[in-house]
């Protein structure tokens, strides 16, 4: 069973933004918890008291909840794209293979469209690719030739 917890729209309105603020600087949503809350609390107390300290300690900055709302941003980020490229009537689809240090094959997706006479560019997403299966590697382990690149 999951609890629903009351917020009001000022304390929802200012998760979203600590949100954002950690999904642009690209840190891990956990920094809100440890930092980012106590941070606040200890400004807020000393410019306008205990009283707005309890006020601020009311918006919800737990780890799970960063994480949700980062992830909601960003579904609606991705459905936004998919709508503009709809409604775009030209779009270009670029797939891009690449292994990361660890080994594991990732794709890339980059999409280009027009929206009022520009062309925007906008990455989609990047997915860990499914190991490939032991006859792959050794077809293309045994034509190593034929894949190779000619100077």
């Amino acid at each position: 069973m999951r609890k629903i917890a009351k917020v009001n729209e000022r304390t929802l309105k200012a998760s979203y933004y600590v949100a954002e603020i950690v999904a642009k600087s690209k840190k891990s949503h956990t920094v809100t918890d440890q930092l980012i809350l106590p941070a606040c609390e200890a400004i807020v107390n000393e410019m306008l008291g205990p009283e707005a300290a309890r006020e601020i300690a009311k918006v919800p900055l737990s780890d799970y909840t960063m994480s949700r709302r980062i992830g909601e941003m960003s579904a609606d980020i991705g459905s936004v794209v998919l709508d503009k490229i709809r409604i775009s009537n030209k779009f270009a689809l670029q797939l891009n293979e690449s292994t990361d240090i660890s080994g594991h094959a990732k794709l890339m997706t980059i999409v280009r469209f027009v929206v009022a006479d520009a062309i925007r560019e906008n990455f989609l997403f990047c997915k860990v690719l499914p190991e490939k299966k032991k006859q792959e590697r050794k077809f293309f382990g045994s034509h190593k030739k034929i894949w190779k690149k000619e100077d």
